[in-house]
């Protein structure tokens, strides 16, 4: 087992009741003041990434940026990351869940600023449900 499937072993999956998400997708994915955003409800995020509800189908492995606003917070979370799949909401063609694996956590221009993951930690403590302290969420275990 690689560092990236351990690391996904130990992300808890978890919700944020009310938060929500505008993306970018593609080279130049920061979204814009100027283009015309969608919001985008969020389902669940982990330390390595999160699913989100979408009225589009993305392209797996497309590089997208995500802005999250949380209720009653300051200043959204922004990351960098990859399409990892997109499927169908429960049979309805009109509505995608879409999985995003975080680029990795550092300085470089395609990371993800270190202080972001501390933050995610801290919503992490503060979310996370107490019948989930084994480490596991219903329907998949680990992970995004």
């Amino acid at each position: 087992m690689d560092a990236a499937q351990i690391f996904r072993r130990t992300s808890r999956r978890f919700e944020i009741p009310g938060a929500f998400l505008t993306f970018g997708v593609g080279n130049s994915s920061a979204p814009s003041a100027a283009s015309k955003e969608t919001v985008c409800t969020l389902i669940d995020i982990s330390r390595g990434g999160l699913r989100f509800l979408s009225r589009q189908k993305l392209e797996i492995t497309s590089p997208i940026q995500v802005k999250i606003t949380i209720p009653g917070g300051h200043v959204p979370l922004i990351f960098k990351g990859k399409v990892r799949w997109s499927t169908p909401q429960d049979g309805d063609d009109s509505s995608y869940q879409t999985g995003v694996e975080f680029n990795s956590y550092g300085e470089d221009q395609d990371q993800n600023f270190p202080g972001t993951l501390v933050k995610v930690v801290a919503l992490e403590q503060r979310y996370r449900s107490t019948d989930d302290l084994d480490g596991y969420k219903e329907g998949g275990g680990f992970g995004i």
